[in-house]
């Protein structure tokens, strides 16, 4: 997945009410992490299949890379290794309860992966 350039647009703009330019970029960038982690760890889940897991890690580089196109290498691998800490604590390390992190960023970080423009958008546009 490439960055595209409608997605660099959408973080650079500016809206009369939304977020100023840099904190848009680092909140889509900290989410693009977030999720990675979360894909990251959904590919290591047992009992998948070659291709679902290579789909999860597919997704995983792709969001890797969105979140380094808007901020560091060390931060986003920072970012990255703290969520999926994050996540397997609260699935106490127990793949038996994947699914209160299914719950948590399942929906959200698919939205990311799959229209990262609607979700530049929203932090270009998002007001507190």
């Amino acid at each position: 997945m490439k960055v595209s350039p409608a997605i660099l647009g959408c973080v650079a703009l500016v809206s009369a009410h939304g977020y100023e330019p840099g904190q848009a970029r680092n909140n889509f960038a900290h989410e693009s992490a977030t999720c990675a982690a979360y894909f990251l760890l959904a590919s290591t889940a047992p009992g998948l299949d070659e291709q679902t897991t290579a789909g999860l890690y597919q997704r995983y580089m792709g969001l890797v890379e969105m979140s380094l196109a808007f901020s560091s290498a060390e931060l986003t691998k920072a970012r990255v290794e703290l969520a999926t800490k994050t996540m397997k604590r609260e699935m106490s390390e127990n793949w038996t309860n994947f699914s209160i992190i299914n719950n948590k960023y399942g929906y959200p970080c698919r939205e990311v992966s799959d229209d990262p423009e609607s979700r530049a958008r929203y932090w270009r546009d998002k007001a507190d």
